[in-house]
């Protein structure tokens, strides 16, 4: 039982280690992106964590610092990106690479790595050279790519996209391991394949040598190693109580060439290590207890035992106020943990996607009606406050059926005299027929007293097939522009308007307009959703190369392709020529939609620039290039990753979605079927 008891204790972790689960599950606290398979995009996101730990990793409650340098830098154009700078300074000073030691996630991977029993590499000199690699990187990859290309409007953050081991160990394997991220495996290319086996390189070797790439190839060490000799926390040595025995240098897993250079991690296990007690944490004279009192040689027995037992009780109280310190500091990390991982995953919902398929409305084929208000028309969506049911009235869930809008109110007599004929015919047609006497809101009347009006002088109507509504929206006014009542609007089963009645209707005229509006030839009825064969909802998109905007509505009638890009992604670039093609061949019968999606470091401006530069023939072309302000790509088709195209037919129903890339020959077949050719 002992030898157990023994054993557990030899592998209890070390502080540092539980520091570094610590700091790894506070930096990923989104757990519920493990689950969901979605990337973390709330306002705390724009916060960098002090480690790497990448933006696109599923579980990541904050941006990776240098990848924030990258993307600044990228964008930076004529100004300076002076918040990533001042954060990155801010880290440096504090901590410098203290950071690596203690809260940078993937380095508790490699080292967690590194403990498979293997043959190891020893630190020679070699590997001390080679740990100025990072420096290059730093310069060329972070530094020299990203601005180079931010003058040419073309945001790149080099280390990013085609080095980093962290975003695709992180980021990518963490969203493709998740089965609802399935369609991103269509996205995939030479790039990824490169970044994947560079990774496995980087893994496989982090088992063999310690800290593999933090030692050789990490540039946000070689930045914070910058800042090691000047940083408020880190390791020291006493040079007076130094004999340059070389054993700390000699231990240290790091290529370190003396304590706390700019190669040391500040892991402080030197500390212990150092015969002569040299080595100690910065300020750590505020927690230690020294004698306060040295013991003189020349006094008595009785003056010697009053200083140690003053030095002895100081040095107790000293530890009794440390071990406070130290239950306080554990019992706040604690807390601000709990509280962390309550946030992201129980409070802020910004991440949330929408279904990307909705519970079906009742939404019928249109033939070729535009929206408007007008006899004619496709009436637009009417949502009322309904005062004598249960539940409020949508013209979109009512399609299938005529609806009635009788719009009225208590003084006003040619009103009141017509109702009655409403209310028969709700009575008479039943569930086919939904009539609604819509009060209008106006100054002096709220829709309790419209309610008790009804009640006291009809109690039928309010008890009947009927419903009375309150007019809210002020639907009358704003949407028929009809100043004075009472006016009667019918829409027949298909949401078309097929009488307005401008002034009292009689109960002939009433029966007849109803008895039309069902005698129409029934069409199809459809859901709306963003899925295949859902009637596409209303969509607008700024257009960048054309004047005026992009609304679905407008072009019913038309088969619309929207193709979600953006410049620096390559499968994207690379198929856009077969739409600019297609929008060349198809005219005026396809709408081609080459939709720039709205991301971190890009505008719009940018994004026009930058085809206007890179292809001119796309900006002066058919083509329409179009902003995604309010980010459609995501918050209605629900994908995260490009490129994505969405084809709509004539008659407003999604055709087919192509996640990934598409060939020319897969878009004119799409093409040409919502053509119904």
């Amino acid at each position: 039982m002992k030898k157990i008891i023994n054993w557990f204790k030899n592998h209890l972790p070390t502080k540092r280690k539980l520091i570094q689960v610590y700091a790894a599950l506070l930096f990923n606290a989104n757990l519920k992106g493990f689950g969901n398979g979605k990337i973390y995009t709330g306002p705390m996101k724009n916060i960098c964590t002090p480690g790497m730990n990448c933006y696109s990793c599923p579980g990541a409650s904050g941006a990776c610092p240098l990848g924030a340098l990258q993307n600044a830098l990228a964008s930076s154009g004529a100004r300076a990106p002076y918040y990533v700078f001042g954060i990155i300074m801010l880290y440096g000073f504090l901590f410098g690479r203290w950071i690596c030691g203690f809260l940078c996630p993937f380095g508790l991977i490699q080292e967690l790595l590194h403990k498979i029993p293997t043959p190891k590499l020893k630190k020679n000199r070699f590997t001390r050279v080679l740990s100025n690699l990072k420096f290059v990187l730093l310069g060329f990859f972070v530094g020299i790519v990203p601005l180079a290309y931010a003058f040419r409007n073309f945001p790149l953050p080099g280390f990013c996209k085609y080095i980093c081991p962290s975003g695709t160990l992180e980021g990518a394997m963490g969203l493709l391991s998740n089965e609802v991220n399935e369609s991103y495996l269509r996205m995939l290319g030479p790039l990824f394949t490169w970044k994947f086996l560079l990774m496995v390189s980087m893994v496989v070797a982090s088992v063999f040598i310690f800290r593999f790439f933090c030692r050789f190839l990490c540039p946000l060490g070689a930045l914070y190693g910058l800042f090691n000799k000047i940083s408020l926390i880190g390791v020291t040595v006493d040079k007076s109580a130094c004999t340059d025995c070389g054993i700390c240098t000699n231990q240290c897993k790091m290529d370190v060439c003396h304590v706390g250079d700019r190669e040391c991690i500040n892991c402080g296990e030197c500390i212990g290590t150092c015969p002569t007690k040299a080595i100690s944490w910065k300020g750590s004279k505020i927690f230690l207890a020294p004698n306060a009192i040295d013991v003189p040689v020349d006094v008595d027995q009785a003056q010697k035992e009053e200083i140690i037992a003053y030095n002895e009780a100081r040095t107790e109280k000293i530890a009794k106020r440390n071990k406070i310190i130290k239950i306080a500091v554990g019992v706040l990390m604690v807390a601000v943990l709990a509280c962390t991982l309550i946030y992201y995953n129980f409070i802020d919902g910004s991440e949330a996607q929408p279904d990307p398929n909705p519970p079906a409305d009742e939404t019928p084929l249109p033939d070729t009606p535009t929206e408007g208000t007008e006899v004619g028309n496709l009436c637009p969506e009417i949502t009322l406050d309904v005062l004598n049911k249960d539940s409020d009235f949508s013209l979109q869930a009512n399609r299938g059926k005529v609806v009635v809008l009788n719009f009225w109110y208590t003084t006003c007599g040619p009103c009141v005299e017509e109702l009655p004929h409403f209310n028969e015919a709700a009575t008479t047609y039943g569930d086919n027929v939904v009539i609604m006497a819509v009060h209008i809101e106006f100054p002096g009347m709220t829709s309790a007293q419209a309610l008790d009006w009804v009640q006291e002088q009809h109690p039928d109507w309010a008890s009947g097939n009927m419903q009375i509504a309150w007019d809210t929206g002020k639907v009358c006014q704003n949407m028929f522009n009809i100043q004075a009542c009472p006016v009667t609007v019918v829409v027949d089963t298909q949401g078309v308007i097929t009488e307005k009645f401008v002034g009292s209707v009689t109960a002939d005229e009433l029966n007849a307009a109803i008895d039309a509006a069902m005698s129409g030839e029934e069409q199809p009825v459809i859901p709306t959703g963003t899925a295949v064969g859902n009637l596409c909802p209303q969509i607008t998109l700024d257009v960048l190369n054309k004047d005026g905007d992009f609304s679905l509505q407008a072009n019913r009638g038309k088969a619309v392709v929207l193709n979600f890009w953006y410049t620096t992604c390559g499968p994207c670039v690379e198929e856009l020529p077969h739409f600019n093609e297609a929008a060349t061949n198809y005219g005026d019968d396809v709408v081609i939609m080459a939709v720039h999606i709205d991301f971190p470091g890009m505008t719009s401006a940018q994004a026009l620039e930058w085809v206007q530069q890179q292809h001119p023939d796309w900006a002066s072309g058919n083509m329409q290039i179009a902003w995604d302000a309010g980010k459609v790509c995501q918050s209605m088709f629900n994908i995260q990753a490009c490129p994505v195209t969405v084809v709509v037919d004539t008659q407003g129903v999604i055709t087919h979605i192509f996640v990934g890339s598409v060939t020319a020959d897969e878009l004119n077949a799409a093409i040409d079927q919502a053509l119904g050719n």
